[in-house]
């Protein structure tokens, strides 16, 4: 079996997920990473149960794709969220998603400060007790919980160490190249190295600049190196899933358009 490719829906989120998913699965993708509201309506039923995941089910299986992932987008940060996430697992579990992703906790304030060290750590250590019995859950019903690599902890390798050993065992990350180009200014190739055996999947978004300055165009147009990150990620083994996670446009037509082109780009490139 090849590499998995998969795009997501979340750049289509201002338009239906039907449409998101008849435009990713025109471009050829047959994997899908299902993104948390399209159009103003939340995806996943938290409320609906089965009867939620049946009606996300159904679309899935109108498009000829397969869930790859869901990523919610809800914040672990007490028992409420916890068991709001333990109920994104079973619905995962019941459309035959492999994956769950999370975003870390927050580390910036309201006022857009860091927060205290103090406050901060205690807040890691919360967040690595949730995510190690969420991370227990997943693994025995089959799926595999993922962290996100993005600024809540700011956004690279480094940073995510102390979250990573706290939370103990060996937790998957969701790499994202071009955000931890954009928000922390590190060489992604480099950054990678460190955590490398603890790729789960590979996003796909390019950068082009300096840290800080939002250009993000087409794969392949920026600077980021995916054929370095491939051969880097070869090296360990069989390749984990690769996610587009960006597509240029606005328009559902600019949208597809930018989902064939990716899809070009990824198989080239990963299959």
């Amino acid at each position: 079996m090849g590499t998995i490719l998969a795009c997501s829906t979340v750049p289509y989120e201002a338009h239906p997920l039907e449409r998101a998913l008849s435009g990713i699965a025109g471009a050829g993708f047959r994997n899908v990473l299902v993104g948390p509201a399209h159009a103003g309506l939340p995806v996943l039923d938290l409320a609906g149960g089965r009867s939620g995941a049946s009606r996300l089910g159904e679309a899935l299986k109108r498009s000829g794709l397969a869930a790859l992932a869901l990523a919610p987008e809800l914040p672990l940060v007490d028992d409420d969220s916890e068991e709001a996430l333990g109920v994104v697992l079973e619905l995962a579990k019941s459309i035959g998603a492999r994956q769950v992703w999370l975003s870390g906790p927050e580390a910036f304030g309201q006022s857009g400060e860091l927060k205290p060290e103090a406050e901060w750590r205690r807040e890691l250590r919360e967040f690595a007790s949730r995510m190690g019995r969420l991370g227990a859950k997943a693994g025995s019903m089959g799926l595999e919980l993922l962290l996100q690599t993005e600024p809540r902890v700011s956004g690279c390798a480094a940073d995510l160490e102390a979250l990573l050993e706290l939370v103990g065992g060996s937790p998957a990350l969701a790499y994202n190249p071009g955000l931890v180009s954009y928000y922390s200014g590190a060489n992604p190739l480099r950054d990678l190295e460190a955590v490398r055996a603890r790729i789960g999947a590979l996003c796909l978004r390019d950068h082009k600049g300096a840290q800080g300055e939002a250009e993000f165009p087409a794969l392949g147009a920026g600077d980021v190196d995916y054929l370095a990150i491939r051969d880097l990620l070869a090296a360990r083994g069989p390749l984990p899933p690769v996610v587009v996670e960006h597509l240029p446009g606005s328009s559902p037509e600019e949208l597809d358009r930018s989902a064939a082109a990716a899809f070009r780009f990824a198989s080239m490139l990963f299959r």
